[in-house]
């Protein structure tokens, strides 16, 4: 069947996917980030007249083009999770588009109007961001605000109203240039000269928020250095669990910690999630390997599986990691809270056992039910570990640092997707969780982007192997400044998200609104 290209729809349409493609862009594997403040453009201009219905499917089309672009590399896992994923996510920006196409009718007309539209849609994208990352298990990856990871100073804003903030910011920029472009229309056909008030209340608040991250960013020193080893096994993901590589990996690790000791003696040693084969605690093997090089000097922190038998038929299982002091006993252990659907657990498995062709794994971890913070005796310092994608939920992050942590380790394994952009992109939500708690960052990967980050979100050096890639083996040393335990807290981590939470009321507001007027609309056809 052949495209009708003189269809009046097809130029709506294409800008819509333009704007798919220009979100996308503005993340790695391009990092273009500048493009996350005009890419909403197109879309905000198509859906200016339409109905609600209408608009809705142009914002759903530019949410599928983004995200298939985007979430390319969950095929590596599941070919049917690629897709599905794109489009739940695509619902999110069609329900923008719907909420943005009415308030280009009801206040888009006016100049009061106009003016009160870009902080309007800004929130509602804000508040969107929260249900995405929020509703069910949730799914928070990659929010606009993660686009802005090098812009340090507009950054500091999540330390007020975490990431969700940031985005809305962003998002205020959009809409204003969109609106911008259309009175420049209106009053050329006009003969007039048009207004800049719009575009230029959004660079003013810009603005304002850059100048207050720069003095963020002129805060005073922090408190101790802490010296820390990163390891990185570069394990493939398919050769992690067979026995053929049981002895590889533990030489890997032995080779490579040795190597970090050599260089003078670390504080910490951290080995990624799931570096031993087996589970720690009923492993002589693995636990032989740890005992050889603890009692050099260096705790070792570490992720393994683990197993609680409170019924012989019916073992528990847990992502976990556990720290070991130089005796060689475990001096505390953390279960990962926050598990991936069908990554780490299949839901509604017993109702609906057919859903479990979706994914590779056999058997569901049981999460976690504490924020546990490991303390280290010298230098004494409290610090919580995310397990892999822990570290896009803001509220775990947030969670333990209220619990006294003063630095926060991501441990992670993103061969599950090698090769992709995922590792990069994964990377950019530690930025986020160090900002707007205002804590450093580590994180070691078993493939990936294993670095620290600075309390202000500036990266370290990555880790990279001998032909500069970053799925090899190696190890890395950093010094991490680690801020005092008196040291003040954030407006985010003393009372939480605010933000998100009322921007998805008032986006849920609108939506209803939106389908409210539909329906009059129809009925009074």
């Amino acid at each position: 069947m052949l495209v009708d290209l003189h269809n009046p729809r097809w130029p709506l349409r294409l800008a819509a996917v333009a704007s798919g493609l220009l979100l996308a862009a503005a993340f790695p594997p391009l990092d273009w980030s500048a493009l996350a403040f005009v890419a909403l453009v197109p879309l905000l201009l198509a859906v200016r007249g339409e109905g609600a219905g209408s608009a809705f499917r142009l914002g759903w089309l530019a949410g599928a083009a983004q995200w298939l672009v985007l979430v390319f590399w969950l095929h590596h896992v599941s070919w049917p999770a690629w897709p599905g994923m794109a489009f739940y996510c695509a619902l999110y920006t069609g329900c923008f588009a719907m909420i943005a196409a009415l308030l280009w009718r009801t206040c888009g007309t006016g100049p009061l109007g106009r003016f009160f539209l870009p902080p309007l849609l800004a929130v509602v994208w804000g508040g969107l961001e929260w249900i995405r990352g929020t509703f069910g298990t949730g799914f928070a990856w990659l929010p606009l605000a993660s686009s802005q990871t090098q812009n340090l100073a507009l950054l500091q804003l999540a330390g007020w109203g975490g990431a969700y903030l940031v985005s809305a910011a962003i998002m205020w920029l959009d809409v204003a240039v969109a609106v911008t472009i259309r009175e420049y229309r209106v009053a050329r056909a006009g003969k007039r000269r048009p207004a800049n008030t719009v575009l230029f209340a959004a660079l003013l608040m810009l603005a304002l928020a850059w100048s207050h991250g720069l003095r963020v960013l002129h805060a005073p020193p922090d408190g101790p250095l802490l010296k820390v080893a990163l390891i990185q096994p570069g394990i493939p993901q398919m050769d992690k669990w067979t026995p053929e590589m049981v002895d590889t990996i533990y030489g890997r690790l032995r080779e490579l910690t040795r190597g970090a000791l050599a260089e003078g003696r670390p504080d910490l040693v951290v080995w990624p999630e799931t570096a031993v084969p087996d589970d720690i605690r009923s492993s002589t093997n693995s636990y032989e390997v740890v005992l050889g090089l603890v009692t050099n000097g260096a705790p070792i922190l570490l992720g393994s599986t683990d197993t609680e038998y409170r019924e012989p038929a019916k073992p528990r299982y847990f992502n976990s990691t556990f720290l070991f002091n130089t005796n060689g006993v475990i001096a505390g252990s953390y279960d990962k809270q926050h598990l991936v659907a069908f990554g780490e657990y299949i839901p509604l498995r017993d109702v609906f056992p057919p859903l479990g062709w979706l994914t590779p794994i056999e058997d569901s971890f049981t999460p976690g039910t504490n924020s546990y913070v490991f303390k280290l005796a010298y230098p004494a310092v409290g610090f919580s570990s995310m397990i892999c994608f822990e570290d896009t939920v803001p509220a775990i992050a947030r969670g333990f640092v209220q619990a006294g942590a003063q630095l926060l380790v991501n441990m992670s394994n993103d061969a599950w997707f090698d090769p992709s952009s995922a590792s990069r992109q994964h990377m950019l939500h530690s930025v986020l969780r160090a900002v707007e708690n205002r804590v450093p960052v580590l994180r070691s990967c078993n493939s990936g982007v294993s670095c620290c980050i600075s309390r202000f979100g500036r990266v370290y050096p990555i880790l990279t192997d001998a032909r500069g890639g970053i799925t090899g083996p190696g190890f890395q040393a950093v010094w991490v400044p680690v801020p005092p335990p008196d040291a003040p807290q954030t407006y985010f981590t003393r009372h939480g998200d605010r933000f998100g939470p009322g921007a998805a009321a008032l986006a849920g507001l609108l939506a209803v609104g939106a389908l409210w007027r539909r329906r009059n609309k129809q009925e009074t056809d």
